[in-house]
């Protein structure tokens, strides 16, 4: 099989009523990807559990497992038609339907539940924060009266991207950095669109003679011979700052190692004192 597909209670995202909204989980064997996609239906741990994984349900929960199966054999139709089978046009045939696969929060969504399966938190921040931003800047926009905020990507031109760098910088008081990092998601997520022919390229909004994010300059700082003893000989204030100038003066006499690569280190990478 080119493609494995289930159900899953997504128990990370929960609803009002102690509900959990139910997701199609469908692995790609060709590129080892696995995707998430709503199935538009919420359920408690309980329900789910007794109507889909046990083999027989009981007779208030059948409706439920054929709603269910109903749900899980459609996808497995749709994936069965499709040769070799491809994500793109899976989403399209499956979800067609629907419309609102041009809405760029969908998008952000799909990208943050991916990263956050393959536990890359840090992404998965990163993008959260980019979307929070947005979604503060469509309300700032539009004001109070728009209490439902929805962004297709159409909406999003050169101009629209200069109101948002504005609004940040000016309004919210943020760096040029932060804006250039949560525009470089929008961006990833614009392009994930556009491969999924969700819209054109002619559309773009990014690149040369369009828009571009802001940029910044990487200015090197060197601390002097003195400033170093300062620092070394200052007396830490709690257990934390104390761990922190360890860790940093560690890195500073390995030559700068990254902090990750320190948080790695065992017992057995010691050779003799080295």
């Amino acid at each position: 099989m080119e493609y494995n597909i289930s159900l899953y209670l997504d128990t990370r995202y929960k609803k009002k009523g102690n509900l959990y909204p139910v997701k199609l989980r469908v692995y790609s064997n060709i590129i080892s990807k696995t995707k998430f996609y709503p199935a538009d239906i919420n359920l408690s741990q309980a329900d789910f559990k007794s109507a889909w994984e046990t083999l027989k349900p009981r007779t208030e929960h059948k409706p439920l497992r054929l709603q269910l199966e109903a749900i899980q054999t459609k996808a497995n139709e749709v994936a069965a038609g499709i040769k070799p089978f491809s994500f793109e046009l899976f989403e399209k045939k499956m979800f067609k339907q629907k419309g609102n696969r041009a809405d760029v929060f969908s998008y952000y969504q799909e990208i943050i539940e991916q990263l956050e399966f393959n536990k890359q938190f840090g992404t998965s921040i990163s993008y959260k924060n980019s979307r929070q931003s947005i979604e503060d800047f469509l309300q700032f926009k539009y004001g109070s009266k728009k209490k439902t905020i929805a962004l297709s990507f159409m909406d999003i031109n050169p101009q629209w991207l200069q109101a948002y760098e504005k609004y940040m910088i000016n309004t919210k008081g943020r760096s040029r950095t932060t804006v250039s990092i949560y525009l470089r998601s929008l961006r990833a997520a614009y392009n994930t669109a556009i491969k999924n022919k969700e819209i054109s390229t002619e559309y773009y909004p990014f690149g040369k003679n369009k828009y571009q994010p802001p940029t910044t300059r990487n200015i090197k700082k060197a601390l002097s011979h003195e400033q170093l003893q300062q620092l070394f000989k200052v007396k830490p204030q709690n257990d934390y700052q104390q761990k922190a100038r360890d860790f940093w003066f560690f890195s500073y006499s390995c030559n700068g190692m990254n902090i990750k690569d320190i948080a790695l280190l065992r017992h057995e990478n010691i050779e003799g004192d080295k």
